[in-house]
């Protein structure tokens, strides 16, 4: 995501009723990010394999919104289950 600067992310928080943290908002301005979909999404999952198809999907053209002129659908995943013992 983009750069924040601070009167940004207060009219963000003023929109969704966020109130960002001041370790969030640090990192808002200076990694990015997308702080308008915070509580709104979930995002789960890692690619471990497979790097070059994100930037595939990355690379697919949009709108103004960012939103992709054709839609892109994940064809198949593989779900990995790591576990762990845990002494008690």
């Amino acid at each position: 995501g983009k750069l924040w600067d601070s009167a940004s992310l207060k009219t963000i928080e003023m929109r969704t009723r966020n109130q960002y943290t001041p370790e969030q908002a640090k990192i808002y301005k200076t990694v990015g990010g997308t702080p308008f979909l915070d509580n709104n999404y979930t995002v789960y999952g890692e690619t471990v394999a497979g790097l070059d198809i994100i930037d595939k999907i990355a690379a697919v053209s949009g709108d103004a919104m960012n939103r992709p002129f054709e839609n892109v659908y994940i064809l198949s995943t593989e779900l990995k289950i790591e576990t762990k013992k845990v002494k008690i």
